[in-house]
């Protein structure tokens, strides 16, 4: 697995006056990083890219709460011109995205893929355990169907909102997510109402509401800044940040790994007819294995 430097970061917060936490986060050049992806044609990439901020987002979001470095994986599924979307968030920090662009999509909405059969599903490996969920999908937008799962799923109220911008050919993100805690907070809801909290809720999404993009992606301010100038009237206290990165598998490798998986029977048969072409499913790369190849993966199995 290579890596390549930092591309974002996650800010973990709680608010010390009222039982409210949250998470902040940004990442740099998305285009960069995501081969399938061609930001600046007339393709309308650039487009695709948000909806994979936004899942991205989610991802990086949902392993943060999980203990023992998670896997989280979000996949939508459509009918679309965008038939596949895929993101991950391996071991709490690692980064990969795809997405299988049938043709130009420079006029598709959020509303066209999920009215398409759209059908967002959520895969958590952890300890060797795999937990998968089926979430809806509304018509507006991804951030806004994870606020609707978070809410009707884990009974939380949720704020998520996904902020992208495209300069120069770069697609950069911030994001921010606050959700009202649960019980485990008594030491403070036992000082407010819950119509306190309500108003405070409200309060602070009014205060949301009114965020820039520019003032909330990366390059203008230091995350810590930005909270503080969001949240000026309240008690923050920040958590270590996390670095986030892209990593970018050895896809060769796995691809021979999989073509010795299938036999050296098998794999005689498909060359008979043609070379073996097989495409990475995170990055879009097309590998093509010509019988030369094939001979030097299995060796002396080969002529046996």
């Amino acid at each position: 697995m290579t890596k390549t430097k930092p591309s974002g970061l996650l800010l973990p917060f709680v608010f010390d006056n009222i039982p409210i936490r949250g998470k902040l986060l940004q990442l740099n050049d998305l285009s960069v990083h995501i081969p399938s992806l061609e930001v600046g044609s007339n393709q309308g990439h650039s487009k695709v890219a948000t909806f994979l901020a936004e899942m991205l987002s989610t991802s990086i979001a949902l392993a943060a709460d999980l203990k023992n470095n998670a896997d989280v994986t979000l996949q939508i599924h459509s009918e679309s011109s965008i038939p596949l979307m895929v993101t991950q968030c391996k071991n709490g920090n690692e980064l990969k995205a795809f997405a299988n662009i049938d043709k130009n999509v420079s006029d598709i909405t959020f509303k066209d893929i999920s009215s398409k059969k759209g059908t967002m599903v959520l895969t958590v490996e952890q300890q060797e355990q795999q937990y998968q969920s089926i979430l809806a999908l509304n018509n507006s937008s991804i951030s806004s169907s994870i606020e609707e799962y978070f809410e009707k799923s884990a009974q939380s109220k949720t704020y998520f909102r996904v902020f992208t911008e495209t300069k120069n050919n770069k697609v950069t993100c911030g994001a921010i997510m606050l959700q009202i805690m649960g019980e485990s907070s008594k030491n403070i809801k036992s000082h407010l109402s819950e119509d306190d909290i309500k108003d405070n809720w409200h309060r602070l999404n009014l205060i949301l509401n009114t965020i820039k993009t520019q003032e909330i992606v990366p390059g203008k301010y230091l995350p810590e800044d930005i909270l503080m100038r969001l949240f000026a009237e309240d008690t923050i206290r920040v958590f270590e940040k996390s670095s986030l990165k892209f990593a970018v598998a050895d896809t060769r490798k796995k691809m021979e790994l999989a073509l010795k998986s299938l036999g050296v029977k098998s794999c005689k048969e498909l060359i008979k007819e043609a070379p073996i072409t097989m495409t990475c499913k995170f990055s879009g790369k097309e590998i093509t294995f010509s019988e030369k190849d094939l001979k030097a993966i299995f060796a002396d199995d080969w002529d046996n």
